[in-house]
């Protein structure tokens, strides 16, 4: 915007959101006021690219659910010579059930149509593990959708356009194992926008939530480019 010089094609609206990976509180709000969220197109610049220098849309979110598991056994503890082994153990218990989540190749063994079905599942099957003599208590965290991009979509199309000429490389289409489950959210309000999902981060070396995390600065400087020529473009088609 600032390369702009205020002068913007398009009309934009800023929505600062930073609850990556959990249930956003601005879900209900998103919800209630959709004519507030009415656009052509949102742009997510949370994501990035494999590596420095190749460009990328992310094309797929990931779901997220949770609940709280809760495992007991004896109401007081007991002295390990004496009892252990014959009386049940809480911790092994929980281990034991986290195990049976996965076979033996780490796929995960709770199907779901949805993500409010891969909940009720998930809980339904911890329930049904709990070992012999062990009290299970399963309660609903929160839901967060999956999502996945229409890549035909016409700011879609503009921001590859974009970014091969900002980065001089053809743009990569990858799918991301975070979730970001207010973008579902914003889509329901705004069906028919197109979502863009980049960012100057990129996969290899930027060490994302880890110590000493950072960005390329050439990363920033093609992204703005990028962003500069998709609000241009699609000033141009208005």
């Amino acid at each position: 915007m600032r390369a702009l010089a205020g002068r913007l094609p398009v009309g934009v609206r800023i929505l600062v959101e930073g609850e990556e990976e959990t249930i956003s509180h601005l879900e209900d709000y998103v919800d209630a006021n959709p004519e507030l969220f009415a656009c052509d197109a949102f742009v997510i610049a949370d994501m990035g690219n494999r590596e420095v220098g190749r460009p990328a849309l992310t094309t797929a979110l990931r779901g997220d659910v949770s609940c709280t598991l809760r495992v007991r056994t004896l109401d007081h503890p007991v002295h390990s010579g004496l009892f252990s082994g014959a009386a049940p153990d809480a911790l092994v218990a929980l281990i034991h059930m986290l195990a049976t989540l996965h076979d033996e190749k780490g796929n995960t063994i709770v199907p779901g149509a949805d993500a409010d079905h891969e909940l009720e599942a998930l809980m339904a099957h911890l329930r049904s593990v709990a070992p012999w003599n062990v009290l299970v208590d399963v309660e609903k965290v929160k839901v967060g959708w999956p999502f996945a991009v229409d890549m035909s979509g016409p700011a879609v199309r503009m921001a590859s356009e974009a970014l091969e000429t900002a980065f001089g490389r053809p743009v990569e289409q990858i799918g991301s194992g975070g979730s970001i489950p207010l973008v579902a959210t914003l889509k329901k309000a705004a069906p028919s926008a197109d979502v863009l999902l980049w960012g100057a981060e990129d996969l290899a070396l930027a060490r994302i939530h880890a110590s000493n995390e950072s960005v390329d600065p050439h990363e920033i400087e093609n992204m703005v480019v990028a962003q500069v020529l998709t609000l241009l473009g699609m000033g141009e088609t208005r």
